[in-house]
């Protein structure tokens, strides 16, 4: 996800601080939930934490998984904090757990607060189209965020690109003390002055804001299939092959890392308790959430289903 990097330095030092607060005096609490990257290999940064990116990503193909069995070599973790990516005969599941549940010694400044994240190594082009089937029980209640789509994973304001849809539930206890900062940057980086709700977002390379379209957040409940299909000119959006969505404009992969290297657009899937735009701050919330996913596809507009499976 697109991050605010400025001042980590205090706010990793705020955000452990929070995390002491939340767990001191839960004896045992912590022990019953399993920080586990599924058997994925971490995602490796392009340059520096500031960049984001899979490590090496490889050039946008045909590709396909139905994620009941996990495949070391198509995809890698970016889990911060406690979470845990499972691969069950069903399907795949990332969980975070309730705060009192999160293991103090799990956090990593900068990178504090519970987040499972999923990327493929495979990259997406223009011309293709992506489709994946999911459900967040209850996820209009999470108090951080959750998504999935296509992005380039770079943490610069600027350069980042994406096209996905999100919960965004920055609503929680950390987040409201934090409510003028919040204010501040959501003005800065969103199209609206209240971005939160489960949304279409979009955008490109060199936009200043994230453009915004708000769907149902009672969609989260269910499966549903998530289909996505970028052009040169546009971006549509599906859920159950129906359109929900169309913006002009498109990202295309355009955005550079620190280094000139292009950051390409790929798939990516996520649940954390984050009040973003401030990652390195976590929130707190008295439940835990999974992102269930049953699998993912991506291939040429011609040939490609906007449904999953």
């Amino acid at each position: 996800m697109f991050a605010v990097v400025g001042g980590r330095r205090l706010v990793a030092v705020l955000a452990g601080g929070v995390l002491a607060v939340s767990l001191s005096g839960q004896p045992g609490v912590a022990d019953s939930f399993v920080t586990t990257d599924g058997g994925f290999p971490p995602c490796v940064y392009n340059l520096s934490i500031l960049d984001g990116g899979s490590g090496a990503p490889r050039p946008a193909a045909t590709f396909s998984d139905p994620f009941t069995a996990p495949r070391a070599q198509d995809w890698c973790s970016q889990n911060t904090g406690t979470a845990s990516i499972l691969t069950t005969p069903t399907g795949m599941e990332l969980s975070i757990p309730a705060t009192l549940q999160s293991h103090l010694s799990d956090q990593k400044p900068p990178l504090v607060g519970d987040n499972a994240e999923l990327l493929p190594f495979v990259s997406f082009d223009p011309g293709m189209t992506m489709a994946t089937r999911i459900k967040v029980p209850d996820g209009a209640q999470l108090k951080g965020t959750t998504g999935w789509g296509l992005s380039n994973r770079n943490f610069n304001p600027k350069r980042v690109e994406l096209a996905w849809f999100a919960w965004w539930g920055p609503n929680g206890p950390v987040s409201n003390a934090l409510a003028p900062v919040l204010n501040v940057l959501n003005t800065t980086f969103f199209n609206t002055t209240d971005p939160i709700g489960f949304f279409i977002m979009v955008k490109r390379a060199d936009e200043d804001q994230i453009r915004l379209q708000r769907l149902d957040p009672a969609l989260l409940n269910e499966f549903h299939s998530y289909g996505i299909k970028l052009s040169t000119d546009k971006v549509d959006f599906f859920i159950d092959e129906e359109s929900v969505g169309s913006f002009d404009n498109p990202p295309q992969g355009e955005g550079k890392f620190l280094n000139g290297q292009r950051s390409p657009l790929l798939f990516q899937t996520w649940i954390d308790a984050k009040p973003w735009p401030l990652p390195l701050v976590p929130e707190i919330d008295d439940r835990g959430f999974v992102n269930y996913m049953t699998g993912y596809h991506q291939g040429p507009i011609e040939s490609t289903s906007l449904a999953y499976p």
